[in-house]
């Protein structure tokens, strides 16, 4: 039985494997015709986010937000719908945490965590149009989430350079929410905020639902044949667009952590390079909620480490996304080839 289980392991992860080794390979051939030293690049990479607490610290902050990210995508993935506006309901989750950190005086317990309620019904709510329009217009979820990720984008960013802008920095970004909003730190200094508790909790949360409720088994059945979970019963047309809300309002707190538990105020581009990684995180991991934690550890590891690279060896930024663009071309063709090989 152990036998067929790992044969069955082997089977799944090997075009995985194989795409990130294949992604790799090039990004070194890329490295190697530029100049670079290849094997101390690789080693800087792997290992720069253990080279030092703060380091460490700061791989943990980033592996907090991409669990969330990556959640917020696997979702609705699950039921086969893809949630690219993680970006946009990320951003709405922040701006909603903000307006109530810099707009609203309450005590310290009750303040942040209508901070972050306040987040996941932003989040939610900015999922709930294409949802709508999926539901009612039959409106293709990917195009719809993608146009909601620029007026989010842009909705941060007049609000950071309008209301409540801290005139002192050159970025666009608010003065710092109140301090009765902010998440007590795990650690001062080097920070680290107990934002990663509340997203290993979500990880917890969201895998006992998909493994353990009717409505996880409902969401797979949906993802595995639509059309057989309506013959037994199943509300496709009701739990498709759910899922994307499920997505949308776990972005949001996602976004919502970072503000109160580690910008403290809300930025223009904070979402940084978080909604792709995510995405990337949720096809590595298949949408199975217990391979995310791993996952994304890993590729927090590689993000810090790829940064460390800029820095040390002056690699420019532009590899950087490259290393990334061809990890999730490999992965999509080798998804791609499963689903045709079957």
């Amino acid at each position: 039985m152990r036998d067929l289980q790992l044969v069955r392991l082997v089977k799944i992860s090997a075009p995985y494997v194989f795409s990130i080794s294949l992604a790799f390979g090039i990004a070194g051939l890329i490295l190697y015709l530029g100049g670079y030293d290849v094997i101390s690049s690789y080693r800087t990479i792997l290992t720069a986010s253990f080279w030092s607490l703060n380091s460490f610290f700061l791989t943990l902050t980033k592996f907090s937000t991409l669990l969330t990210m990556s959640l917020a995508f696997s979702i609705p993935y699950i039921s086969r719908k893809f949630n690219i506006g993680v970006e946009g309901q990320y951003l709405m989750g922040a701006l909603g945490a903000a307006l109530v950190g810099l707009a609203i005086s309450a005590p310290a317990g009750v303040h942040v965590i209508v901070s972050l309620i306040v987040g996941v019904v932003f989040g939610s709510l900015w999922a709930s149009v294409p949802a709508f329009l999926m539901a009612r217009y039959n409106v293709n979820e990917v195009i719809s989430t993608i146009m909601m990720n620029f007026i989010a984008r842009y909705s941060v960013m007049v609000f950071a350079m309008s209301l409540w802008r801290d005139v002192a920095s050159g970025h666009p970004m608010t003065i710092p929410i109140s301090d009765t909003a902010t998440l007590p730190p795990l650690n001062p200094s080097p920070p680290l905020s107990t934002g990663i508790i509340f997203s290993l909790a979500t990880v917890a949360l969201l895998y006992f639902m998909v493994a353990l409720t009717v409505v996880g088994y409902e969401l797979r059945a949906t993802g595995t044949n639509p059309r057989a979970a309506e013959v037994f019963g199943v509300n496709t047309r009701l739990l498709m667009p759910l899922s994307l809300i499920i997505g949308g309002g776990i972005a949001g707190f996602g976004g919502a952590l970072d503000v109160t538990g580690y910008y403290h105020r809300l930025i223009d581009g904070m979402q940084s390079n978080y909604p792709s990684l995510g995405i990337l995180i949720a096809l590595l991991s298949k949408g199975k909620i217990a391979f995310i934690v791993p996952v994304a550890f890993f590729i927090s590891v590689i993000d810090v480490g790829t940064n460390a690279l800029q820095r040390i060896q002056r690699v420019p930024i532009e590899l950087v996304l490259i290393l990334e663009g061809l990890l999730l071309v490999f992965i999509l063709v080798s998804e791609s080839l499963r689903w045709w090989r079957k």
